[in-house]
């Protein structure tokens, strides 16, 4: 595996510009996250041998199963801590005038990933949560019917590459982008094997970080109180606006500057309404999880492809531009019509049973975070 990881390293350090992310950045995911994947899994294989009880925490599939239904302060809190440590973890791109060595924007990205986690453990901290309470709410079980999130996390692990090379392919036929074939089929095959297997495994934890907090947490929330469509939009504005300390200066969309920022955020509400879909359909948030590792897994593979004699209009250009918005709507309309979610989206609590069951799996009614 690690042939391929250098591999894959030195073919994009010979290839500046086909990736909008710093190589440094692969690099520095690798370091960080390859030794918890199996740990992770480690996680997924023990709750779904869980009793049949514990799939019942959090199993209220409209909202994603939250028994805390959110007060005022507790938005406050999760805001103010996972926005103002996006923006700590983040210093080092605005310090000074001269351009920042990339290694330090890599290593931002990587750290502000955990700071949704760090806002939902502050949170339960301040209002004096167990621990087994924690793996419920936040969708940790596999919900109340764990073969469905099993088969939803098979379809998560492959689809985001259905999607992204289906955003390229329709880029090249609408001419916004062109494909190069000069890597061979060997490198062809290697990249994509690659981004299924190593680096989706590679970037779990760091998903994992994310997604506890906006899909763990925040949308059950936003969802309860606002209804599903509203709950969902404005997640997915959350989540692009987190972002901003990167974003503002080019990351991901390096050719327009500090409205990379607003373009992330309009790509983070499409793709925030599949995941949506994903939380509420399984109760769990496990297939958010293997979704966004995905995602990002296929987004460095696929920048490969690009060519390099003309650079492709970032607005409209691929998964992160306007074809990829309008392929995850459709996508989003079609799971939604043909597979709709219970429920109208708002609060319920979790029976006894549920937190009966995550207290089997993580441990006594006395496991108190503080």
């Amino acid at each position: 595996m690690n042939a391929v990881f250098s591999g894959l390293n030195c073919l994009a350090t010979s290839r500046p510009g086909s990736d909008c992310r710093p190589p440094e950045y692969r690099c520095a995911t690798d370091q960080y996250v390859v030794g918890g994947a199996s740990a992770i899994f480690l996680v997924i294989d023990s709750m779904a041998r869980a009793s049949p009880d514990s799939g019942a925490a959090g199993s209220v599939i409209a909202s994603g199963g939250n028994r805390m239904i959110a007060r005022r302060n507790d938005f406050a809190v999760f805001l103010v801590v996972v926005f103002g440590l996006s923006w700590l973890f983040a210093l080092w791109p605005w310090i000074g005038d001269k351009k920042v060595p990339s290694v330090f924007v890599s290593s931002a990205a990587v750290w502000m990933m955990l700071t949704p986690t760090l806002a939902v453990l502050a949170l339960w901290w301040y209002r004096r949560r167990s621990m087994p309470e924690l793996v419920a709410e936040t969708g940790l079980m596999l919900g109340s019917r764990p073969r469905r999130t099993v088969w939803l996390i098979v379809a998560a692990w492959f689809g985001p590459a259905a999607f992204v090379w289906s955003a390229l392919g329709v880029s090249v036929l609408l001419g916004v982008n062109e494909f190069d074939f000069s890597l061979g089929v060997d490198w062809t095959v290697l990249i994509i094997l690659e981004a299924l297997v190593g680096s989706t495994l590679a970037a779990l934890p760091l998903a994992l970080g994310e997604e506890l907090g906006w899909r763990g947490w925040l949308q059950p929330q936003l969802t309860g109180r606002f209804g599903i469509a509203l709950g969902l939009v404005a997640t997915g504005v959350i989540w692009g606006l987190w972002h901003a300390p990167l974003t503002l200066r080019g990351y991901n969309y390096p050719e327009l500057g500090a409205w990379a920022a607003a373009v992330f955020v309009v790509t983070c509400v499409f793709f925030g309404l599949v995941l949506g879909w994903l939380r509420m359909r399984s109760g769990s948030v496990w297939p958010c999880v293997v979704a966004h590792a995905a995602l990002n897994a296929h987004a460095i593979g696929v920048s490969a492809f690009g060519s390099l004699d003309e650079k492709p209009n970032q607005l409209l250009n691929g998964h992160g531009g306007a074809v990829g918005w309008v392929l995850l709507a459709i996508l989003a309309a079609i799971l939604f019509l043909l597979f709709p979610v219970r429920g109208n989206g708002h609060l319920e609590q979790v029976g006894e049973v549920g937190v009966a069951g995550a207290q089997r799996a993580g441990g006594g009614p006395g496991t108190n975070l503080r």
